[in-house]
């Protein structure tokens, strides 16, 4: 899991050159790691490996506090669209840099989701979200 973890961060970094709580670019991450995932359980899982993907995310987020129900549902949405963009990916057939390309045409296609505005200070318990924040499509 660290391996695929660094992964989505330099390929994070080469896109987006900085990463902030609730932000674009920290969505790409969390989407680039779904898909590499995907990708994993869809070769060593019976049956549909983005399903068990879907599962653990769900499962993950059952743990957040009500005061970030929003940054559950953006995070949701993201994993949700990483998941169907890697439905047909196969592991030692799709490149890394493919699924890096996949997920930042979901960015652009305001298909991934951030929070904005965001309040500082950027940090618990609130990390940013206040009423005003709305879930903001991240076409770029």
């Amino acid at each position: 899991m660290r391996r695929f973890v660094l992964i989505g961060g330099y390929q994070l970094f080469n896109r987006r050159r900085h990463i902030r709580t609730n932000s674009i670019s920290q969505n790409y991450g969390n989407s680039f790691l779904n898909v590499i995932n995907t990708r994993s359980a869809t070769f060593s899982v019976v049956g549909n490996g983005g399903k068990v993907i879907r599962l653990f995310g769900i499962a993950h987020e059952s743990e957040v506090s009500n005061n970030l129900i929003k940054e559950v549902l953006m995070d949701l949405q993201n994993n949700d669209e990483g998941i169907e963009f890697c439905s047909g990916c196969y592991s030692g057939f799709t490149t890394d840099s493919e699924i890096s390309d996949g997920i930042w045409n979901l960015l652009i296609e305001g298909l991934l989701w951030y929070l904005n505005p965001l309040t500082p200070p950027i940090a618990a318990p609130n990390f940013g979200i206040t009423e005003q924040t709305q879930l903001t499509p991240s076409d770029l």
